[in-house]
């Protein structure tokens, strides 16, 4: 007769515990494969820090543009902020007053400086009148000015280029005070942050 294998109880409970205690240790050995990253791996966020909090960007309140003469093919180039500020006049100017500092030049070439605004009148530069130019917390200087080749009265050029284009590169605030017809000395507050002149 076949002699059949007597098996006990306790024989059969110790494989069959052997065997899900196997398979419970491969599953966590997958799982921390899949989940726990190598040492030469980095995670997403280790591989793609916050640029902005990274970057040191300074954002410019300058505008771009450039204009083709016709006549000449020459390229201008223009960077230009509004005041801060507004400035209320007398008749016939009254309702506030915006002002706008002007970079205009050709490439290669000094540029020029020009203050206007939307409503008002500068006095002439004669009988030695100036500006008072202040930036960030410096101590304030003259500089002369001169008429627009348009002889209008709502805008001057700013004499002193050389020192002021330098002082823009790197200063946050300009203040300017200037003399304006019946209305005496007032000061225009410009943000002049991230100026550049690149060409």
């Amino acid at each position: 007769m076949e002699q059949i294998e007597n098996v006990s109880p306790k024989k059969r409970n110790k494989k069959k515990g052997c065997l899900i205690g196997g398979l419970i240790f491969l599953a966590i050995t997958i799982l921390l494969i899949t989940v726990i990253p190598s040492d030469g791996e980095k995670t997403e966020e280790q591989e793609s820090p916050k640029t902005e909090e990274n970057a040191d960007v300074v954002k410019s309140v300058w505008r771009s543009s450039e204009s083709v003469d016709e006549m000449t093919n020459e390229v201008f180039y223009f960077m230009e902020t509004t005041s801060l500020n507004e400035l209320e006049f007398s008749f016939p100017y009254e309702g506030g007053s915006t002002f706008y500092l002007t970079i205009r030049g050709k490439a290669q070439k000094q540029p020029e400086i020009i203050l206007s605004t939307n409503r008002g009148q500068f006095i002439p530069s004669i009988n030695s009148e100036h500006l008072r130019v202040k930036f960030d917390d410096e101590e304030a200087f003259n500089v002369t000015y001169n008429s627009p080749e348009s002889c209008s009265s709502e805008a001057i050029c700013i004499k002193s280029e050389g020192k002021i284009l330098k002082k823009l590169a790197t200063a946050k605030t300009l203040k300017i005070e200037a003399p304006f017809f019946e209305d005496g000395r007032q000061i225009i507050e410009f943000d002049v942050t991230g100026f550049s002149w690149e060409h």
